[in-house]
């Protein structure tokens, strides 16, 4: 080979390497002496911040601050507040109580809008919708869940000759509807009749409910029944005996 021929390899050879070392370059962000790390998902990380077991900033988690008062508008200690994700379906193990100054705090939650319900027995409830939430936020609520004064109503159950039927479990659920979306039933009410067959069930917010009617001789039974002031304030109900036509 001449001496010519190995010159113009030996160049080429060169630029070749070169344009590797360049995409090289090029792929790492520039070689400024820091080493770029790679976060568990798979996303570049700035310089040095490898955290791990961790999510991308932009996927952590949010927190929801708020307060409830009760229908005297104070603030009501012992609260249950329960997020409900778009589907309208509860968050499980993100339930909360309220501290001696009517305060919650619900950590942990996945960036997206919510509903929330706030409730305590005997007292009432009250249902907020469309709270959105951006990743790593902290949001505090506008103005605190103010519970309703709720109603009683009883309910007298008896078989399908008319005799009254005692230790009947009488469940109430309530459906918390989020943006259209179907409601997911949330317990608003859980009792047993007594000896005359009557139940009574107190704190019921106004709206509508699925009832339920169990007992161990007669056939399930589930209606809807829609709670208003001033509507009625007892509910009769028959149940049939199981084998019977």
């Amino acid at each position: 080979m001449s001496g010519r021929g190995a010159a113009l390899i030996g160049v080429g050879g060169t630029l070749f390497l070169g344009a590797i070392g360049a995409a090289i370059l090029l792929m790492r962000g520039g070689d400024d002496g820091k080493d770029e790390g790679w976060g568990p998902s798979g996303d570049r990380r700035p310089s040095g911040e490898v955290v791990e077991g961790r999510l991308p900033s932009t996927d952590r988690p949010s927190e929801l601050h708020g307060s409830v008062q009760g229908p005297d508008q104070q603030p009501l200690e012992g609260a249950e507040v329960t997020p409900f994700t778009f589907d309208s379906a509860p968050l499980r193990g993100r339930t909360v109580r309220t501290d001696s100054e009517g305060r919650f705090r619900i950590r942990d939650l996945p960036t997206g809008t919510y509903a929330l319900r706030a409730e305590k027995r005997g007292v009432g409830s009250a249902t907020r919708t469309g709270i959105t939430l951006p990743p790593d936020t902290v949001r505090v609520l506008d103005g605190p869940l103010l519970l309703q004064a709720g109603v009683a109503r009883s309910v007298r159950v008896t078989d399908d000759k008319g005799n009254p039927l005692a230790d009947v479990e009488v469940v109430l659920k309530q459906e918390i509807r989020h943006e259209g979306n179907l409601g997911y039933p949330v317990l608003a009410g859980h009792g047993f009749t007594d000896g005359m067959g009557v139940a009574t069930l107190e704190g019921l917010s106004e709206g509508e409910y699925i009832v339920s009617y169990r007992h161990p001789e007669c056939i399930l039974e589930s209606v809807r029944v829609r709670i208003a002031e001033g509507g009625v304030a007892e509910w009769r109900v028959k149940l049939r005996r199981s084998g019977t036509p």
